[in-house]
């Protein structure tokens, strides 16, 4: 299993590279066609913004007392 882990991280990596290399040409557009902003990082910053999101939209569905239909 922790072989699949690391080569999973190895293609993170190396599609992070290839976007943040296309972003620096001035044909790269800089907005999605559906809307989303295109923001260059590392798998461990996406990481981050990810569990960041987790614990903040939790908070919101907790105090709101959102429950699925």
């Amino acid at each position: 299993m922790r072989r699949w882990i690391i080569w999973a991280a190895a293609i993170a990596a190396a599609a992070a590279g290839a976007i943040a290399s296309a972003q620096s040409y001035p044909a790269t557009p800089t907005r999605i066609v559906i809307g989303f902003d295109v923001v260059a990082g590392t798998p461990e910053e996406f990481g981050r913004f990810m569990k960041n999101e987790v614990e903040r939209w939790t908070l919101v569905v907790r105090r709101g007392g959102i429950k699925p239909d």
